[in-house]
């Protein structure tokens, strides 16, 4: 479920904002069953016992998925009649819950910082077009988690986190109705 409200003030400064809600308690389990069973006479005579420990009856945690919130608030300010300056922050909640068990799904809370630009150019009689350029990049922090296995486990404890870093830029060509036009659109 998602929603967002935006606002144009005068003088073109824009801000929005959005909130999610996102049902992934419901979604099937992402991991297939596991019918191998590696236990029994065959691997303890060769001293493997402790070595292989899948089994058929582990089964998905309850709850591991759970529903999950995200946040965020964007803005933009013309600078200048052609150029316009963006800025914003997400935040969005981690899927999973703190793991245990057989299972390692590796997910993060995210804060995301968003920025770019956009400039436009009318072109006039007679092509009735804005040809527009927007620049723009988000860096995203992933906050340090861990997932902590007994003394022994073949799986291992493990930590993750970090940055990410993204760029994109845009080419516009936007056509103008007539009656927009004489409207003062562009």
């Amino acid at each position: 479920l998602n929603l967002g409200l935006a606002y144009r003030f005068d003088g073109g400064a824009t801000l929005a904002a959005q909130g999610s809600w996102s049902l992934w308690s419901h979604m099937p389990v992402p991991s297939p069953p596991t019918d191998v069973d590696l236990n029994g006479p065959l691997v303890e005579s060769v001293g493997f016992e402790e070595t292989f420990d899948i089994d058929s009856r582990e089964s998905w945690p309850p709850g591991a998925l759970r529903d999950t919130f995200g946040a965020g608030l964007a803005g933009g300010l013309p600078v200048l009649p052609w150029l316009e300056v963006r800025g914003g922050y997400q935040w969005q909640q981690a899927v999973t819950a703190d793991e245990g068990g057989p299972f390692s799904y590796l997910d993060n809370d995210q804060h995301s910082f968003s920025y770019g630009v956009r400039a436009a150019w009318w072109l006039g009689d007679p092509f009735h077009m804005t040809v527009s350029v927007s620049l723009g990049g988000a860096t995203t922090w992933l906050p340090e988690r861990r997932t902590t296995r007994p003394a022994g486990d073949a799986t291992g404890s493990l930590s993750h986190g970090g940055w990410l870093q993204t760029l994109g830029i845009s080419l516009g060509l936007d056509y103008v109705p007539e009656d927009r036009r004489a409207a003062g659109d562009r």
